[in-house]
């Protein structure tokens, strides 16, 4: 359950998330780190609705090949999120008003996210409309290009998660792509598409 949890936090990053990078580019460290999340965090403020589909890639290091689900995925500001997965296996994330419900098989399990450490940090994220700028617990690094940022966000302690590393076009501060870390050698790699987003 908490690896769902993660993932659908995750999910949040998909706010105008563009086409992958193929390249590794060479990256230079952000001078100014506050200034590019705030000026990330405004665009991403303005989104009051997104549909899509995605993909998700699990690489477990126990695995030969990467884990792979197809789905879709709907946000409506400020803090609802509905992620339906369709392939391989059918279940669905329900985020809306502090309350996670994951339904699969017909059957609906409720967590209230203010009860838990890990959850409450996680709902304050996904809730803050952007990346963390102004919280101490989280810790975010940055480097650039001539044409990209690369954020990488390393969560609180209480929440026991990875880091999560957030691609952006510095044209336009939409995402190119995220990865989200699950441990010392796992991770997932979200690509989104087929895109409507609506704008306040």
């Amino acid at each position: 359950m908490a690896d769902i949890l993660l993932a659908a936090f995750a999910a949040v990053f998909s706010l105008l998330v563009g086409a992958g990078n193929d390249g590794e580019p060479d990256w230079i460290p952000v001078q100014d780190c506050r200034a590019a999340v705030e000026e990330f965090n405004a665009v991403n403020a303005k989104v009051r609705r997104i549909e899509c589909a995605f993909r998700e890639e699990k690489h477990i290091e126990v695995l030969e090949k990467p884990a792979v689900s197809e789905g879709t995925y709907n946000f409506s500001a400020p803090d609802t999120i509905r992620i339906e997965y369709l392939r391989p296996e059918k279940y669905s994330i329900h985020i809306y008003g502090g309350k996670l419900m994951f339904t699969s098989g017909g059957k609906t399990r409720t967590v209230d996210l203010a009860s838990n450490r890990q959850f409450a940090s996680m709902s304050e994220f996904l809730t803050g409309g952007g990346l963390p700028s102004d919280r101490k617990d989280f810790r975010i690094r940055a480097w650039q290009t001539e044409g990209l940022y690369k954020f990488v966000v390393s969560l609180p302690k209480a929440a026991k998660g990875g880091d999560i590393t957030v691609t952006v076009d510095r044209k336009d501060m939409s995402l190119v792509s995220f990865t989200m870390s699950q441990g010392s050698s796992d991770y997932s790699i979200f690509t989104f598409y087929d895109k409507t987003i609506a704008f306040k």
